[in-house]
C-alpha cells in the first residue's frame, strides 16, 4: 500500500448541506475537518422536516426525488475518521439519520463521492418547521460557502418558528452572530 492510499484510508469525505455547511459548527464537531469546495447533487431537494430527536424541531434533510432538475448544493469536506463516531453521534446516526454514499459535482475539481447524512422515513414529518437559529446557520453557512445567490435566496424564504428555550437560542445564534 503507497502512502496516498494510507492517507486516503484515514479519513472520509462529507457532504454537509445543512448547519454543517456553517464551519464553525462543524469544526466544534470534528476540529480537523478541511474544506475541500462547494459542490451539488443532482436528483434531491432541500427540506426541513426531520423531526429533532433534541428539540423536535425541523432539520434538514436531503430527499431524493425522480426530477432531472432538482439539485442541492452543499460543502465537501475531509475528516478524519477518527473523528467519525462524534460526527455520526451528533447527526443522530441510528436515530432519525442515516449515512449513504453520494456521487457529487464539486464546482472545482468534478466529480468525488462522498457520504451524507439523510432522514430516515420514520423521522419526517412534512409539517415540521426549523428553528430560527437552526434556519440563520443553513443561510450563513451557505453564504460563508459562496453558494449561489439564488440558492440562499430560497433557504431564505423557508418559514421558520421561533426557540422558547432562549438559552438555547443564544447559545446556536452565537456560532452565526459576528459572521
Amino acid at each position: 500500500m503507497n502512502s496516498e492510499q494510507q492517507k486516503e484510508e484515514q479519513y472520509f469525505v462529507c457532504f454537509a448541506y445543512g448547519s454543517n455547511m456553517l464551519i464553525k459548527k462543524l469544526r466544534s464537531r470534528c476540529p480537523s475537518a478541511v474544506k475541500i469546495g462547494v459542490c451539488k447533487i443532482k436528483k434531491h431537494v432541500l427540506k426541513f422536516h426531520k423531526v429533532s430527536k433534541k428539540d423536535y424541531s425541523g432539520k434538514c434533510d436531503c430527499e431524493y426525488t425522480e426530477s432531472e432538475t432538482a439539485e442541492v448544493y452543499g460543502v465537501l469536506f475531509r475528516i478524519p475518521k477518527s473523528e467519525q463516531t462524534k460526527l455520526d453521534e451528533f447527526e443522530g446516526l441510528g436515530k432519525g439519520y442515516e449515512k449513504k454514499p453520494i456521487d457529487v459535482t464539486t464546482i472545482e475539481e468534478g466529480k468525488d463521492t462522498a457520504v451524507m447524512y439523510c432522514a430516515t422515513d420514520e423521522a419526517k414529518d412534512p409539517n415540521k418547521k426549523p428553528y430560527v437559529w437552526y434556519l440563520n446557520q443553513v443561510i450563513e453557512g451557505a453564504k460563508e460557502n459562496c453558494l449561489p445567490d439564488d440558492y440562499i435566496a430560497k433557504i431564505s424564504k423557508v418559514a421558520a418558528d421561533e426557540d422558547l428555550d432562549r438559552d438555547r437560542h443564544a447559545t446556536e445564534a452565537a456560532l452565526y452572530n459576528g459572521i
